[in-house]
């Protein structure tokens, strides 16, 4: 019976030493991913010492035995374990990874047994640990034994990439340029678009360099760079793994909102969105006020892959009304979606790992997101300003055309004195009708004042076709297909509308009755622009329209 128990331990021992092979680095200008040659341990007492952990046998562990190395939402703290080959490396080996911990504590044991200690991560205070950042670098010399680690972290990814100096420089130079390039970016177009909006006034700029803003914290805070240069030894902050995405989608939430006006154009769609931002509001709160869970970065991944289609749906619906900027918004966040999933299949270990494309779409996916979201905000702001252009090249026009009223006006004015010194009392019709005429030709004068990027326009009254409510903001068309995008809402433009020839048709649509060119029988009807839009009117003002239009 004993020699049957021996056989199968045996056979059990066997076979977990093949399920582990073993580290054999052979020298190359790449690095090596040592994921494949990882076993792992979850900590469920979260009692375990290196001691006890070292003396475990190789059955106690979970081989990983694929490239990558991702559990992702933990609880438990967990145990990893890489053994070598005795074969003395050529040069010092390096095992390199860069993904943010909470607490890594590394031990190698060489060949005689010797053991180092290395103890990091981003909740032990600066002065208590071996590296600043998140970038980890540990020596294992020319004859490492074994390698045991601890990691505890809301998610555990842990790329470890083993191989010489040569190779290691190499890699962690791209990702440094790429950072530093991708830093000075995000920094430049906030910076930039704070200018403009203290130039414009315009909460747009605002918002989008708010939204900047904490992308650039982001990525410092993914180096471990903010502890350095702002959080120093504050657990609170350096703990944070909802708090600051919670933050970054308040403000995608006001830029998106604002940038596509989505509260007026697609009212069911900013309620949903809101909704999820309130969620997603509840969920900060329970990370301040109860211990981290599981559940937390779930629900967190959930929601945030929900609002990323959702306002991709948003760009599209509002690209489909005519919006031109929306197609760079769109563009921008699709790829940066596109970027997160390529991460996520590579985490997956369904895409190639240690790709730079592949390890850092999200960080390239972020460069593209913030350039084409510059570009749209530019496009939106040319837009408006062409609008503007066009609008003060009809007020030129009007103003030429003016001049020639005011010479017409003045031989009016010598006829009326001539009929007043000439002609007997029993002609007062001739100057009723001088008068009439004079006060229509000054009725053509009339002006609205409307803030623009390219300052106030006075917008000649008899010039404007309809104003269309856009939330905030208004919409005014005029003569010669000319329109603009006023900063104001409708109802701040009305009292200044003459109520004889203006007619709120609706709660979202002002018309100038002079204009109207056909009338659409129905409930509330609608009446035909010369443009040929098509503007329903409500049932409540039915009857006051047909009585302007004198149709019975």
């Amino acid at each position: 019976m004993n020699r049957v128990i021996l056989a199968v331990y045996g056979s059990l021992m066997a076979f977990s030493t093949w399920a582990q092979p073993k580290v054999d680095y052979q020298k190359t200008d790449k690095l090596l991913d040592v994921a494949p040659y990882v076993a792992y341990l979850a900590d469920t007492a979260q009692k375990l010492t290196f001691g006890q952990v070292r003396r475990l046998p190789r059955a106690a562990f979970v081989v990983n035995g694929k490239e990558g190395l991702s559990l992702g939402n933990q609880e438990l703290p967990h145990w990893f374990r890489i053994d070598f080959t005795d074969a003395t490396a050529p040069e010092d080996l390096y095992l390199f990874t860069d993904f943010p911990l909470h607490y890594l504590d590394v031990y190698l044991i060489d060949q005689n047994d010797s053991v180092t200690v290395w103890k990091t991560g981003l909740l032990r205070p600066l002065g208590g640990r071996h590296f600043l950042t998140n970038n980890y670098s540990f020596n294992l010399g020319r004859n490492p034994k074994q390698v045991i680690f601890r990691a505890q972290s809301p998610t555990l990814y842990l790329p470890f990439l083993l191989g010489t100096i040569q190779p290691l420089v190499a890699y962690t130079f791209k990702y440094d340029l790429l950072i530093g390039a991708l830093l000075g970016l995000i920094l430049s177009l906030s910076l930039y678009n704070l200018f403009l909006y203290f130039s414009l006034k315009d909460l747009t700029f605002l918002y989008y360099s708010s939204y900047e803003l904490i992308l650039f914290y982001l990525i410092f805070k993914g180096m471990g760079a903010h502890q350095v240069f702002f959080t120093r030894n504050n657990p609170w902050f350096n703990a944070d793994n909802i708090t600051s995405t919670v933050l970054c989608a308040t403000f995608s939430f006001l830029f998106v909102n604002k940038f596509l006006n989505i509260k007026a154009l697609a009212p069911r769609l900013y309620v949903w969105n809101l909704s999820i931002l309130a969620a997603l509001m509840a969920l900060m709160f329970t990370e301040w006020l109860l211990p981290y869970k599981i559940w937390h970065n779930n629900v967190l991944d959930v929601l945030i892959i929900i609002n990323s289609l959702s306002v991709i749906l948003g760009g599209v619906y509002i690209w489909y009304l005519g919006y031109e900027p929306a197609k760079y918004f769109t563009l921008a966040w699709f790829l940066f979606l596109v970027s997160v999933v390529v991460r996520f299949l590579s985490l997956s270990n369904i895409l190639p790992k240690h790709l730079f494309l592949v390890d850092y779409s999200i960080h390239l996916g972020m460069a593209i997101e913030s350039l084409l979201l510059s570009f749209a905000v530019a496009y939106r702001f040319n837009l408006f300003r062409k609008e503007a252009r066009d609008a003060h090249a009809l007020v030129l026009q009007r103003s030429a055309e003016n001049e020639k009223l005011l010479l017409a006006h003045n031989c009016i004015l010598e006829e009326k004195i001539k009929l007043e010194q000439n002609l007997p009392a029993t002609a007062p019709n001739d100057l009723q009708l001088l008068f009439e005429k004079i006060q229509t030709e000054r009725g053509k004068n009339k002006k609205l004042a409307v803030s623009t990027v390219e300052g106030v326009l006075l917008l000649p009254i008899a010039d404007i076709i309809r104003l269309e409510a856009l939330g905030s903001y208004c919409t005014i068309y005029l003569t010669q297909r000319k329109k603009i995008v006023a900063s104001k809402s409708m109802s701040e433009f009305e009292p200044h509308l003459d109520k004889l020839d203006f007619i709120r048709v609706h709660k979202s649509h002002i018309i100038n009755i002079n204009f109207v060119e056909r009338y659409v029988r129905g409930e509330g009807g609608a009446v035909v622009m010369p443009d040929g839009t098509e503007v329903s009117v409500s049932r409540g003002m039915k009857t006051e329209l047909l009585g302007k239009l004198c149709i019975f």
